[in-house]
């Protein structure tokens, strides 16, 4: 019987993919087939029919679907191709890449590097079409032509049909992920996913991949590169021997903390696929035990929660004896800092009040639908102690219809937190919201920003999640902001307001404000560090 008809819902109701007691083992697949079912039950009533709606898809060119079909998809139980989720994209009104990049991304990271094909399967053209459109294409984005997001990933994808043209065309490629590159450092949302995908391709391809890693081992060597914790991550994408050698450079001899953070994100796919040999296994551990031993090293809390779960993702006998130590006492220190507060109960009792307050703002339960994979995707994007994954968890919940209720929910908890002085449940909010807030939740963080009362580890985390929560600041609150922290640090007050006002220029610069941009760069009584990072905004083009 179909699901989700007009009026009262016949036959069986809608269902979660998955229930296993309290367990929910979210695999890739499973993820993204859940954002499907969501977005199609919490759309348009006539799309709960799963009836209907395969029969739309069909009328779409897509062969062979049928309400079994869309089950399968959004089950888990049966990969769902590009032109399926395409096909829910037209169906469901919405624009255009806001699903297949988000696809793109999540099942990218939860793989392996694979040099022969794509997370999400495309339909090729034969190999001589994909020639000329890649020659037409790749010539465009060396010469300065503009390409959207959409052109990026046909280029990319269309590498995978055609590998062999890249042969002999290396100063046009190297140009094409310079400025892709370059792209992916300064756009966000569906544009960046697009972007970021697309140069995750040239890492992985078996003739390109060689051009990338050296891009981006120029792109890293800039010290004026904003989002470069995100920018040393990216080796993360690539198998290849010098792409593992830059990582553990990075981590033996960072240039700041920035470089080492980025690095060490990186060993988290890195060692799971495989891309490190033994030696650099054991000397891995070496160097992050004397991370955790040395007093003077002083890693931020994140950071060193970051730094032991690396540790234990090294197979036992691959670990240096001293690592070997250093996690013993590890686990019998309770004084050690916790980022993300509670037990891993307390934490899947929280996560679920979350989630069960946000569907209660939901404006179209589904009847009879109970959804399970919802509170364990919060409680990732809260608890888990690596930030991709609490990215990825957020990502998937801001394509969702969830975002705005989710959002919500998380300023009321933000709210009565910060009355109470909990610092970190603060700051592992602000943390989610940059991703999931809009322009109601902005408005509270630019509050946090410049209430005097406020620590400078929550006015940090604060100003970093104006550069990508939804809406937009008023020059006069980035002129109050940017004084406030100025004023503080030339008096010296508290540590930590260099790094709130470089924060502030990064959320300025995303924003186009070139004027604001401006202004710092010429201030002297500014930090040197953030007039560069000012300056490297204004140098840096837009796509």
């Amino acid at each position: 019987m179909a699901e989700g008809a007009e009026g009262r819902t016949r036959g069986r109701p809608p269902a979660s993919p998955s229930r296993a007691g309290d367990s929910l083992t979210l695999t890739p697949r499973l993820r993204c087939a859940w954002l499907l079912r969501v977005c199609r039950l919490h759309g348009q009533r006539r799309w709960r029919n799963q009836t209907a709606f395969a029969q739309a898809l069909s009328t779409l060119r897509l062969q062979g679907v049928h309400p079994a079909t869309v089950s399968r998809w959004e089950r888990g139980l049966s990969a769902v191709p590009y032109d399926a989720v395409r096909g829910y994209e037209l169906l469901l009104e919405r624009p255009n890449g806001s699903l297949t990049s988000v696809f793109d991304t999540v099942l990218r990271y939860y793989a392996p590097v694979s040099r022969t094909a794509l997370p999400l399967s495309r339909l090729h053209p034969d190999e001589r079409t994909a020639w000329q459109r890649t020659e037409e294409l790749l010539r465009g984005a060396a010469g300065g032509e503009t390409l959207d997001g959409d052109a990026w990933d046909e280029l990319t994808a269309l590498t995978f049909s055609a590998p062999r043209f890249s042969y002999g065309t290396s100063d046009l490629w190297q140009s094409a992920a310079q400025r892709l590159l370059g792209e992916v450092l300064i756009t966000d949302g569906v544009n960046w996913m697009q972007r970021f995908e697309a140069f995750n391709r040239m890492l992985a391809h078996p003739v390109l991949g060689a051009e990338a890693v050296e891009v981006l081992r120029a792109v890293v060597a800039d010290r004026s590169v904003q989002s470069l914790i995100g920018t040393v991550c990216m080796y993360d994408g690539s198998d290849r021997a010098a792409a593992g050698l830059q990582v553990m450079r990075h981590l033996r001899s960072p240039a700041d903390d920035r470089v080492f953070k980025g690095a060490l994100m990186a060993c988290v796919r890195k060692i799971h696929y495989g891309h490190f040999n033994g030696a650099q296994l054991t000397a891995l551990s070496a160097t992050l035990a004397g991370v955790l031993a040395d007093p003077g090293a002083g890693p931020d809390a994140e950071t060193r929660e970051l730094v032991v779960s690396v540790l234990r993702q090294i197979p036992a006998p691959r670990r240096h004896r001293h690592a070997v130590h250093v996690l013993a006492e590890e686990q019998q220190d309770k004084a050690l800092p916790t980022l993300r507060p509670g037990s891993r109960g307390t934490a899947r009792l929280l996560s679920r009040r979350l989630a069960q307050e946000a569907c209660a703002r939901m404006d179209t339960p589904p009847d009879g639908y109970h959804d399970l994979i919802l509170p364990a995707l919060i409680e990732e994007a809260l608890f888990h102690p690596v930030f991709d994954v609490r990215l990825y968890a957020a990502t998937l919940i801001h394509a969702s219809p969830y975002r705005a209720p989710v959002a919500a929910t998380l300023l009321k908890e933000l709210s009565a937190t910060w009355l109470r002085g909990d610092e970190l449940w603060v700051t592992t909010l602000l943390q989610a919201l940059r991703k999931l807030g809009g322009p109601t939740e902005r408005s509270a963080v630019e509050a946090l920003v410049v209430d005097p009362r406020a620590s400078t580890t929550i006015t940090d985390v604060a100003a970093h999640a104006l550069g990508h929560i939804g809406g937009t600041s008023p020059a006069a609150f980035w002129a109050r902001a940017l004084g406030r922290h100025r004023t503080a640090w030339r008096q010296g007050s508290r540590p930590g307001h260099a790094s709130v006002l470089d924060r502030l220029v990064y959320a300025i610069g995303r924003a186009g404000e070139s004027g604001i941009l401006h202004t710092v760069r010429k201030d002297t009584a500014m930090p040197a560090a953030v007039r560069v990072s000012a300056r490297w905004w204004l140098r840096t083009p837009r796509p």
